[in-house]
């Protein structure tokens, strides 16, 4: 025996009299739907404390915990190879700052409860040069890759900023490495990967060749989304991480910094980015703790 499915059709479903005069009169008295606007992002108050995301706080309080330990610096290396005009990088470097409110965010505290305040857009950028070339050609790696360690070591002031700082090593005539450090309270391998690095390559080959920003305005900040959180939970996040704070041993900080000195000897700071119109100058050497990805200025 076989069943067959029977199809649905409004001219197979039978009404009785009174039904049929109660549905059409419901059906003349509905007005056509239109579709529903989406509620507006509020934009956010430049220059007014702003609290806190939930992500940030657990970051700010372990930044607290820490003191002077540079546990969320981050940092990546971008290759250069070809020449590398060093004002032009400072004007991407201002350009992308006025784009993004958050990487010019800093963070302070008002009541006992974690802010941040967005600052106006530099005018500059500040890039620290270095010339290595006066070094035999075995230890320009070496020093590069100190004047790296020692900038992604050194801690951020987070309520003056800004919490992102670079330095360009120039290791031949057409060689060049730029090492970028950040704070992850306003960076994170995302932002890094899929915002900085493709704006900083379009803006650069523009501004190179005389040319104006190709980008579009940001129709959103990072705040226009974390304005939609609930107030009442950033409120009790806040208060659970001041209790902690409160009941913080003594002795906490300098088990971080024992453990973040045993943690350095194991893991390298840097990511390293091949920023080149060719390959990069590394690849095919053994990076066992470190990622390499690509992108071409």
């Amino acid at each position: 025996m076989t069943l067959e499915k029977q199809q649905l059709n409004p001219e197979n479903i039978r009404l009785s009299e009174s039904k049929q005069v109660l549905l059409e009169k419901y059906l003349k008295k509905q007005p056509a739907r239109k579709p529903e606007a989406k509620a507006a992002i509020p934009v956010s108050p430049s220059g007014e404390p702003i609290p806190l995301s939930f992500a940030q706080q657990q970051v700010w309080l372990h930044s607290q915990m820490a003191g002077d330990i540079p546990i969320y610096n981050e940092a990546i290396t971008i290759y250069r190879l070809g020449p590398l005009d060093a004002k032009v990088f400072e004007r991407c470097m201002v350009e992308i700052l006025r784009r993004h409110e958050i990487w010019r965010t800093t963070f302070d505290t008002a009541g006992g409860f974690p802010i941040q305040i967005v600052q106006s857009a530099p005018h500059k950028f500040p890039l620290e040069m270095t010339d290595v070339r006066h070094l035999e050609e075995s230890e320009r790696d070496r020093e590069a890759r100190r004047l790296a360690t020692q900038s992604a070591q050194r801690p951020f002031n987070l309520k003056k900023g800004p919490l992102l700082r670079a330095i360009v090593v120039r290791l031949g005539e057409e060689e060049y490495r730029v090492y970028m450090t950040f704070h992850l309270l306003v960076f994170d391998a995302v932002s890094a990967y899929r915002v900085f690095l493709p704006e900083l390559s379009a803006l650069y080959e523009s501004f190179s060749a005389g040319k104006p920003s190709p980008l579009l305005e940001p129709t959103q900040q990072y705040f226009t989304l974390q304005f939609g959180q609930s107030g009442f939970y950033l409120v009790i996040y806040g208060a659970l991480f001041l209790v902690v704070l409160l009941l913080l041993p003594q002795g906490v900080v300098p088990t971080l910094r024992a453990r973040w000195t045993r943690f350095q000897a194991t893991r390298s700071q840097q990511e390293e980015v091949a920023v080149s119109d060719t390959e990069s100058p590394r690849r095919g050497e053994p990076r066992d703790t470190e990622r390499k990805e690509g992108i071409n200025l």
